[in-house]
């Protein structure tokens, strides 16, 4: 099969697909504008700041912000709720590569962007009493879904920890601080140290099945603390080195790891798969945390502006009460929907659309906003802390093959994008998945287990349940199906090699 459906939110993985003009740079809107506009000067910075209601460059420089950081700045530009931040351009990136790491003139160049982060937030990085914790994430300027990946709650050390756990007057407070540092110790070494969370993960089960616990929730900051110690003792085996305690350390630390994500073998079987140049590089977006997982108001989620499989003007999306992302996009929690009407089916109950009515309401009438904006459907990442809604990304959504043919005509009909940009947006690789040859339905079959349906498609060929069985086997010729409970971004070179997947998760 020539693509996988990765999770149920409709991103999807295509083998050798022309990603549209619009998701390669420019401005989205350049095919429609009559007359056309003259092009702005290329700004020659390698850091911008943004924040609501003020950025300096946006999506006309996506080549150099990335298309995260590009829209990032664009949303600001709306004024829409997004956490203030700066991006650290393509252009830095081509002057790490040229001088094999960050050259001084570059670090004090971030070192402004970040102490102008500070004032805009009123908290300072690396400060025991109001830590500011950022986020930092790579990104091209068209969607690599999972291949560099991004660091959360940058800035923990012991010592600012338990200042916020001393902070919190509840017990609930106190576990989200250590389990946010336990967290971030996890990633941190995943991107810098190459250290495989799987192996954090079999810790924490172990731990638990020793305490006679069942799942993360019933940890408690006491059994956070013994948690984060074995993890630490796991840094220092695996690695050679202690977790670092400076901040500022791990800054750089996981900033020249981004940029050295670019070139690792899985980001580059990607780009290979995908067309996607390799001399573009990355930008990397740093911005303030804000957290969805610190109360009963607090909540993360996405939602695609449209139905991403039939292209109906039906917000859809899936969110987690008290969770941060990663709850929800690897699965770690069953999630809710976001409207009443969405709950057929496997949401749980109540729909944000109950629990948080106006939260609801707002990301509606923000859905209609980023259409007519950016003139094609979104797909937006969003946290609620406290009660107040924050947009942490949005880019082009994917789309199945009937989709895209409603939501062209759709848009054109609604006057946003020309008839000729709606012959445009659907590309002849996108049709490619109903092409693919299928079982023959009447046919007489034993069925021996069944899967998440992602293309409809059908393959032949040997079992095999791990990512380097999958890339040998079909080294010697042989078609393989590839099957686990779920895929993950560190098995694209096995999904490429596959001549299909099956999954009972998705991935």
């Amino acid at each position: 099969m020539n693509w996988h459906r990765f999770e149920d939110h409709g991103l999807r993985l295509f083998k050798g697909v022309n990603f549209p003009d619009s998701w390669i740079g420019g401005d989205r809107r350049a095919a429609d504008a009559k007359p056309k506009t003259p092009k702005k000067p290329v700004p020659d910075g390698r850091v911008y700041g943004f924040r609501p209601g003020s950025a300096e460059i946006g999506e006309e420089h996506a080549h150099l912000l990335g298309m995260k950081g590009a829209n990032l700045a664009e949303m600001c530009r709306m004024n829409l709720p997004v956490p203030p931040g700066f991006i650290v351009t393509t252009r830095a990136f081509a002057h790490f590569k040229e001088s094999g790491g960050l050259p001084l003139g570059l670090k004090a160049e971030i070192l402004a962007g970040l102490a102008e982060l500070e004032q805009v937030t009123g908290q300072r990085f690396g400060d025991t009493g109001a830590p500011l914790l950022v986020s930092m994430r790579p990104g091209a300027r068209v969607p690599m879904p999972g291949q560099m990946e991004t660091v959360l709650d940058l800035g923990l050390n012991d010592e600012i920890v338990e200042h916020m756990a001393g902070a919190s007057p509840s017990a609930n407070g106190r576990q989200f601080a250590f389990q946010t540092y336990q967290r971030f110790i996890q990633s941190f070494s995943d991107i810098v140290f190459d250290i495989p969370p799987a192996i954090f993960e079999d810790a924490v089960d172990d731990y638990k099945m020793s305490r006679g616990l069942s799942h993360d929730t019933k940890l408690s900051s006491g059994d956070s603390v013994r948690v984060i110690q074995q993890f630490k003792s796991l840094v220092k085996n695996m690695s050679g080195q202690d977790f670092p305690q400076d901040p500022l350390q791990q800054f750089w630390m996981v900033l020249e790891a981004a940029f050295r994500a670019w070139d690792d073998e899985r980001t580059t079987t990607f780009r290979r798969m995908n067309a996607i140049p390799h001399d573009w590089g990355t930008a990397v977006t740093i911005q303030q945390m804000v957290f969805g997982n610190c109360g009963e108001d607090c909540a993360t989620g996405y939602l695609n502006t449209r139905d991403p499989d039939t292209g109906k003007k039906n917000m859809r999306g899936r969110y987690l009460p008290d969770a941060q992302g990663i709850d929800l996009f690897l699965g770690l929690r069953a999630p809710s929907c976001l409207s009443k009407n969405e709950q057929q089916g496997n949401c749980n109950i109540p729909s944000l659309e109950e629990r948080m009515p106006d939260i609801y309401a707002r990301l509606l009438q923000i859905s209609a906003e980023l259409e007519a904006h950016f003139k094609d459907v979104q797909f937006v990442e969003f946290t609620v802390q406290n009660g107040e809604l924050f947009l942490l990304q949005t880019q082009p959504a994917q789309r199945s093959a009937r989709a895209a043919v409603q939501i062209a005509v759709d848009l054109a009909n609604q006057g946003l994008i020309s008839r000729q940009m709606a012959i445009l947006r659907v590309s002849p690789n996108s049709l490619d998945p109903l092409l693919h040859p299928t079982l023959d339905p009447n046919a007489e079959k034993d069925i021996l287990t069944t899967g998440i349906a992602a293309s409809p498609g059908a393959a032949s060929g040997r079992i095999v349940f791990k990512s380097e069985d999958a890339q040998s086997r079909a080294a010697q010729g042989q078609n393989v199906i590839f099957v686990r409970v779920e895929t993950g971004p560190k098995d694209v070179q096995a999904l490429a090699a596959a001549a299909g997947v099956l999954t009972s998760r998705g991935g």
